[in-house]
């Protein structure tokens, strides 16, 4: 207890203990030294918390809040990063030469993908995603078929650039939809719709058409940003439900489309362009939309902590329809904040964003990721959970969020070797005994990890050289 007293005392000139809202005070260090010297927290500040006096009700207990920050909750680090714009750019000035997002470069004639990773620094994200938040006002704006007299989000994209600063949950933007498999553009989709205080929201597989278009005809959505293999679903939808997805008008495909003629899948890109045109749908992939924001450019619209980041449909377990949550960008700041007080830093740390983005957990792990500079790897275009193990030797990530099943494979395939071996009584025993006595020492004590030089190298080392 001694211990903590004294830490707190170190830290009562940075560290706010008072009912503000940033965990911060005023100080002038700048925040990357703030960061790197006092965040995380130390284990003792995070794990003891107290009973807050007088919100005790019967039957209930009072509200339980961190012991040395109880007098009010953080909602984030500083004044300065109150939205997740403003937690991205922060991390573009202090790592704007190294990789922010990374992919596997797709051959989409030969159909594979190249064999190591490629990435692009968080400078270039953050001027693509100007160019590309500038295109797709333009392209929405210009729409030929935006009915500005029969639809509120279409009168919207015209009043964006006049009104934005003043969006909230009651009244946000227009909404713009993600349909894709992760990959790198859909984060910097989400980090675009940030800038442009656009509010978001995410379709995936497991829907289905009655659930998409429910959300859809919910959000009044104009614009879907999408992958090339969703496009005719998405039209199909329309075509299904004329009446009810009459305001979506623009299709942005996150894969190339050749137009020109240059590649055999010419044909097939042109024949859903006019797909789309027969169903009033504006068709354009994300090269040319770059493009055109290049050429009409308009200056980034930084949201407010009260602007709506994304609307996060549930799955509907709960009823017949998903219900949406809606989250600011205070909430995003808040839980980016979150991770900052309590996971360790890595230095050039590398994450792997494997869990679906159309899932708010994984959504907020790769905003953490990015604000704490972390270089965010993506699976490969058409991955499924087989190519994952390739994936994931080539990018070799630090940390990955995962579901149990996929962890539990993992499992099984390493027990194989070990300590279930199929063929080897010797094996299966010399394991069991280096795995039991190596938890016995991780349960020594809070924060030991087991780790043992002999045993590691003779026994373990080789297998943690086949994972990667």
């Amino acid at each position: 207890m001694a211990s903590m007293d004294v830490n707190i005392t170190r830290s009562s000139d940075v560290y706010d203990f008072s009912d503000s809202k940033y965990l911060f005070k005023p100080y002038n260090k700048p925040i990357s030294e703030l960061i790197r010297d006092y965040l995380p927290l130390l284990d003792e500040h995070l794990h003891q918390c107290i009973s807050i006096p007088g919100t005790e009700e019967p039957g209930y207990s009072g509200v339980y809040r961190n012991k040395i920050f109880s007098n009010g909750l953080k909602k984030t680090l500083t004044p300065y990063l109150t939205t997740y714009h403003e937690f991205f750019k922060n991390a573009v000035d202090l790592f704007k030469d190294k990789p922010c997002l990374a992919g596997r470069k797709y051959d989409y004639v030969a159909k594979n993908s190249a064999n190591e990773y490629s990435s692009k620094s968080f400078k270039e994200i953050d001027e693509m995603k100007s160019t590309y938040g500038s295109g797709i006002l333009y392209l929405l704006q210009k729409n030929p078929y935006k009915n500005n007299e029969k639809f509120e989000s279409h009168r919207k994209i015209d009043n964006h650039i006049r009104d934005y600063e003043t969006y909230d949950t009651s009244n946000h933007s227009f909404v713009a939809c993600i349909y894709s498999a992760n990959r790198p553009e859909w984060l910097l989709s989400d980090l675009m719709c940030s800038s442009y205080s656009i509010t978001n929201t995410a379709l995936y597989d497991t829907l289905g058409p009655d659930t998409s278009e429910y959300i859809l005809h919910n959000t009044q959505s104009p614009v879907i940003i999408t992958s090339k293999n969703h496009i005719a679903s998405i039209v199909q939808l329309k075509k299904n439900a004329p009446k009810e997805l009459e305001h979506v008008i623009q299709i942005i495909c996150l894969d190339p489309l050749d137009l020109k003629n240059e590649t055999p899948l010419s044909s097939e890109d042109q024949s859903l362009v006019r797909l789309c045109k027969e169903f009033n749908i504006e068709l354009c992939d994300l090269n040319y939309t770059i493009n055109l924001g290049a050429s009409f450019p308009t200056p980034e619209l930084p949201p407010t902590p009260n602007s709506l980041f994304t609307i996060s449909f549930t799955s509907g377990t709960t009823g017949s329809k998903p219900k949406g949550v809606l989250l600011t960008h205070s909430i995003a700041a808040a839980a980016i904040t979150s991770n900052f007080i309590t996971l360790p830093k890595i230095k050039d740390i590398k994450t792997f964003a494997f869990l679906p983005l159309a899932h708010i957990f994984e959504r907020l792990n790769c905003a953490y990721g990015v604000s704490q500079g972390a270089c965010m790897g993506f699976p490969q275009i058409c991955g499924t959970p087989l190519t994952l193990i390739e994936d994931l030797k080539i990018f070799k990530p630090h940390s990955m969020s995962n579901v149990p099943r996929i962890f539990t494979k993992y499992e099984a395939a390493i027990k194989a070797q070990t300590i279930d071996h199929p063929t080897s009584s010797v094996t299966r025993a010399v394991y069991r005994k280096v795995l039991n006595k190596k938890m016995k020492w991780q349960e020594a004590h809070d924060g030991a990890d087991g780790r043992h030089p002999l045993y590691d190298s003779l026994f373990l080392d080789n297998i943690r050289k086949e994972l990667k």
